[in-house]
């Protein structure tokens, strides 16, 4: 776990350093569990408003296209 743990602080730190935008690729999201990929589309919002303040992702779909999405917010999750 220290590994892996050390692992993910390299990549975030990389990122940080170099203000690169991390892409959650499609092939990455289909190998975990299903219900993971469930829980992680539910919360995606792609239809968010152009001044939004929340941290905004980008996801690349199983055609390449890049999508811009923002997570919906805890309680919203929460009472869906």
């Amino acid at each position: 776990m220290n590994a892996v743990a050390n692992k993910l602080c390299k990549v975030i730190y990389s990122l940080m350093k170099n203000q690169s935008t991390y892409i959650i690729q499609y092939r990455d999201l289909v190998k975990l569990s299903e219900s993971t990929q469930n829980e992680f589309f539910q919360n995606a919002e792609t239809d968010f408003s152009a001044k939004t303040r929340r941290k905004k992702y980008l996801y690349e779909d199983e055609y390449g296209e890049l999508h811009e999405f923002v997570f919906k917010s805890i309680k919203t999750a929460l009472i869906e």
